[in-house]
């Protein structure tokens, strides 16, 4: 997915996928998340968002399915992993 920069003290790119609505953010510490079912216009007005870190928090985090992906995202259980 095509992620766009953003200015914020928090995240540090965000992309959405129509089809799905899937939104992706990724944080400032490079850590990548995909929230399901958002609806365009959240990710709209995340974009608009004066500050996206507290849109974020009251919007979005908590609110929808997410799961982590990208950067030091283990699907492995603990005792399989090389790390």
């Amino acid at each position: 997915m095509n992620k766009n920069p953003v200015t914020s003290a928090s995240l540090a790119a965000v992309g959405f996928d129509s089809a799905t609505q899937t939104l992706e953010v990724e944080f400032q510490n490079e850590r990548v998340y995909r929230y399901y079912g958002v609806p365009w216009v959240v990710f709209a007005d995340l974009q608009e968002a004066d500050s996206k870190g507290r849109f974020f928090n009251s919007r979005i985090r908590n609110r929808y399915p997410y799961v982590r992906v990208g950067r030091r995202a283990y699907f492995l259980p603990k005792n399989k992993r090389s790390v």
